[in-house]
C-alpha cells in the first residue's frame, strides 16, 4: 500500500500525516439509503489549493457505486475513479466513510505518485456537521494498491481538515 505524499512541494501534503485507524465501536452501516458525498478543498487559503476534491458514493441494494475526483496542486495530478465500495459508520461528530474504486482517468501519466488507470484507490472523509461548525470535516487519500472490497474491512481513520466545502455521510443504524 502507498500513501499520498507530494514530491513536487517537497513535504506531504497533509493527507498523510497520521493514519491511525482506531478499534473503537461503530455503527456500520447497510441498506438503501447510505452515501458519502461532497466537495471542496484543502490549502492554505483559495490561492494556495493543495488539493481540491468532488465525490458521490452510493450503497443500493444493487450493490455500491459512485465517483471520485481528485485534483492535486493546479492540475499537478488529476485521478477519475469509478466507486464500487463504499462503508458507512458513525465517526466524529457525525458520520464516516471509506470510499474505493478504480482509476478511470490519471493526468499526467505517469506521474509522481506512480498513479495508474485501471488501479485500485480509497479515500477516508468524515463528516463533522455543517461548515462553518467546528470541528471541519476531513480527508485522507487517495490509499493505492488496495484488493477488491477492501474499504468494507475498515472503520474510523483520521483525515486532514477541510479548508472549505463541506462532506455529507448518511447512513443507516444497526440499532433498533
Amino acid at each position: 500500500m502507498r500513501f499520498f505524499t507530494s514530491r513536487r512541494s517537497g513535504t506531504a501534503i497533509g493527507l498523510a500525516l497520521s493514519l491511525s485507524l482506531t478499534l473503537a465501536p461503530v455503527t456500520q452501516a447497510q441498506g438503501a439509503d447510505v452515501y458519502g458525498v461532497g466537495g471542496g478543498w484543502t490549502g492554505v487559503d483559495a490561492d494556495a489549493k493543495l488539493v481540491e476534491f468532488a465525490f458521490s458514493g452510493h450503497t443500493r441494494p444493487q450493490g455500491d457505486f459512485g465517483s471520485f475526483k481528485w485534483e492535486q496542486q493546479d492540475g499537478a495530478l488529476v485521478v477519475r475513479a469509478d466507486l464500487d465500495c463504499v462503508n458507512a459508520f458513525t465517526a466524529g461528530a457525525g458520520g464516516g466513510a471509506w470510499l474505493q474504486g478504480v482509476v478511470k482517468h490519471v493526468e499526467p501519466a505517469p506521474n509522481t505518485l506512480g498513479i495508474t488507470e485501471g488501479e485500485r484507490v480509497a479515500w477516508y472523509v468524515e463528516d463533522n456537521g455543517e461548515p462553518p461548525d467546528l470541528p471541519p470535516d476531513e480527508i485522507f487519500g487517495p490509499i493505492q494498491n488496495i484488493p477488491p472490497n477492501w474499504c468494507k474491512t475498515q472503520f474510523v481513520g483520521k483525515g486532514v481538515p477541510i479548508t472549505n466545502g463541506n462532506i455529507n455521510v448518511k447512513f443507516e443504524s444497526l440499532l433498533p
